[in-house]
């Protein structure tokens, strides 16, 4: 593509295609964007919050508000879900992007934690464990194997993403 409007038009000319495909082969399960998974948008940078109203509006369905915690345990996502027709969607932006932070109160938090000075004491030792090496036997997909085909090993490890 040699620009950011001839790429937007692949990409609508293929979802029509892909509906296309989808109403003409009910044989043909639904893929996870949309339905167990919504189709998503992330939107980063500093217009995160313009793109998002402008989404939103774009789109005739009812949007639900939410927050949800980060890798770190802070709520660090703020999300718009929402459904047009059978289609499941959501809007995400990094929630410091799209909210204001407001300090509405303090508490006072209580914690158990090891005692350093203990910890520090107690050793450390290494250990050894066994761990299976894996590679996956595919095969073709897009045609019949035969009996004498053996199948293809693309030696994928479940580490390398082909578990």
């Amino acid at each position: 593509m040699t620009n950011d409007t001839e790429a937007r038009a692949a990409y609508v000319k293929g979802l029509r295609m892909l509906a296309a495909a989808l109403e003409a082969h009910p044989e043909v399960p639904l893929p996870a964007d949309g339905t167990r998974l919504p189709m998503g948008w992330n939107l980063w940078g500093e217009d995160a919050r313009e793109q998002m109203a402008a989404t939103a509006r774009a789109i005739p369905c009812t949007w639900a508000k939410k927050v949800r915690d980060g890798y770190d345990g802070s709520p660090a996502y703020f999300d718009l879900d929402g459904t047009l027709a059978g289609l499941r969607l959501k809007i995400t932006a990094f929630r410091d992007a799209v909210c204001t932070r407001r300090v509405t109160g303090t508490r006072e938090v209580a914690e158990t934690v090891p005692d350093p000075a203990a910890l520090a004491a107690v050793p450390r030792v290494e250990v050894t464990r066994t761990e299976d090496i894996v590679t996956w036997d595919c095969g073709s997909l897009l045609s019949p194997e035969t009996a004498a085909a053996a199948p293809k090993s693309f030696g994928i490890s479940e580490r390398e993403g082909g578990g």
